[in-house]
């Protein structure tokens, strides 16, 4: 099946999109069910993906993925299980499957990727005198179930909210994904400056919009169609509304299985 056709506006408003995400370190996609979040997480990692500087691999994507969104609806790219993996792969795009997991163990596996990353990152950047020899931009699918509201207060959430704050000095940014955004933590989304809200519905998401970003942001949320969003820029209170076409993938995720050497080898479905 062909890919519908985008328009320029709409390829410049994505990578308006992940710029500012660049420069200000997260973006957070919410809305109710059926407001067109997955489409808006695929379109944007997509346009990652044709970035010039992924394809010297200067931009590096991994997904947590526990609904099988990105599994069974994404492009061709790796994919594990992590319930089968001790290693993750070293690989330039990778899906990560938690859907076997519960929401305990889902933190406990983001804290430790996260947290190896970060240390390597800080290294990296040391002995490349400051410099960030590559940039990693995580998805993190249903965020609410595995960052809830009290997930980064106190001494077991400092380390994951360190990484949070201070993640893009080292190259690392976050895309969370959220259907339930009053039941996520309040300091990740105090962290995300950059916002694409779907529809939202429900009063408790609705309220904490009014609360966080003001009524208007909230009437344009209420009123806006399936498949569109409102992105709203904290830093420049800039507002605009963004609809997203139809995503037909292009090829499948395919399936790594990693043998008892340690190593790995690819298993192609289909």
């Amino acid at each position: 099946m062909s890919q519908p056709q985008v328009n320029d506006e709409f390829v410049k408003e994505l990578d308006n999109i992940l710029e500012r995400t660049v420069r200000n370190g997260s973006l957070l996609i919410s809305g109710s069910g059926g407001s067109g979040k997955t489409f808006a997480s695929f379109w944007l990692l997509r346009r990652i993906m044709q970035s010039p500087k992924h394809e010297t691999h200067g931009y590096k994507t991994l997904i947590t993925d526990p609904c099988l969104n990105f599994r069974y609806k994404f492009d061709s790219v790796p994919y594990i299980d992590i319930f089968e993996t001790k290693v993750l792969p070293v690989e330039v795009d990778l899906i990560v499957d938690m859907y076997s997991l519960t929401p305990t163990q889902k933190r406990a596996e983001l804290a430790e990727i996260l947290g190896n990353d970060f240390v390597h990152k800080k290294e990296l950047k040391i002995v490349h005198n400051g410099v960030n020899p590559y940039e990693n931009f995580y998805i993190l699918d249903e965020l609410h179930n595995m960052l809830g509201r009290y997930a980064l207060v106190g001494k077991e959430g400092a380390s994951l909210l360190d990484i949070i704050t201070e993640g893009r000095n080292f190259g690392m940014y976050f895309i969370g994904v959220t259907r339930r955004l009053a039941d996520l933590s309040t300091q990740f989304v105090e962290s995300c400056r950059n916002n694409l809200f779907g529809k939202t519905v429900g009063d408790n998401d609705l309220n904490k919009i009014r609360k966080m970003y003001g009524d208007n942001v909230a009437d344009l949320v209420c009123n806006v169609k399936a498949r569109s969003f409102i992105f709203y820029d904290r830093e420049s209170n800039l507002i605009s509304e963004i609809g997203f076409p139809d995503f037909i993938p292009q090829g499948q995720p395919y399936k790594i299985i990693q043998n008892y050497s340690g190593g790995y080898v690819r298993h192609i479905l289909g």
